[in-house]
């Protein structure tokens, strides 16, 4: 019997090694290098460019009209976010001409050049503080097949299966298993 509770310790601390490993690369790092990323929203490609730390992922709120990206940066280095949105996507027009978006980052209003307009897309520079974790967009139009955003992988549910992990081993130790005669 302290054998078999062996093995199942083994695997145990090798499976919570595993996932571990799996999560620390995205939160070991103290400095990000730059990060430039496709992401695809409903049936759209946005691309990114974040200096300081990378884009996590980018969700719709369409009561807003408003792209909202969650980011991963350096605590202790500024740097820009450089982002095309496709016009089909998000646009902000005052009658029928090109207006300016409004852009927050952690919720404050923030300064942002932009850098290129096209009939099809619009590209903005943003400045992004070190610290930062998200920064909204907000339009007039937002396309109506936007409802649905992806990108980011949630660390959380694989740091919940690595804890749970190693509590069933644990338990699997201290636990006495009851057998009934035969």
């Amino acid at each position: 019997m302290p054998e078999a509770n062996g093995r199942i310790m083994l695997y145990a601390l090798i499976t919570t090694a595993i996932l571990i490993l799996a999560i620390a690369p995205p939160f070991a790092a103290a400095e990000f290098e730059e990060s430039v990323q496709t992401l695809r929203v409903s049936t759209f490609d946005l691309t990114t460019s974040l200096s300081n730390g990378s884009v996590k992922s980018i969700d719709v709120d369409a009561e807003f009209d408003s792209i909202i990206l969650t980011v991963e940066t350096s605590e202790t280095r500024d740097g820009e976010l450089i982002i095309t949105l496709p016009r089909a996507l998000i646009d902000s027009k005052y009658d029928s001409a090109d207006d300016e978006f409004i852009v927050l980052v952690n919720g404050e209003e923030a300064d942002f050049d932009e850098t290129s307009t096209t009939s099809t897309e619009r590209t903005l520079k943003i400045p992004v503080p070190a610290g930062a974790e998200e920064v909204e967009i907000i339009g007039t139009q937002l396309s109506e097949y936007s409802t649905e955003a992806s990108g980011g992988i949630d660390y959380s549910v694989i740091a919940a299966f690595g804890i749970a992990g190693v509590i069933l081993a644990f338990l699997l130790i201290t636990v006495p298993v009851v057998r009934k005669p035969n």
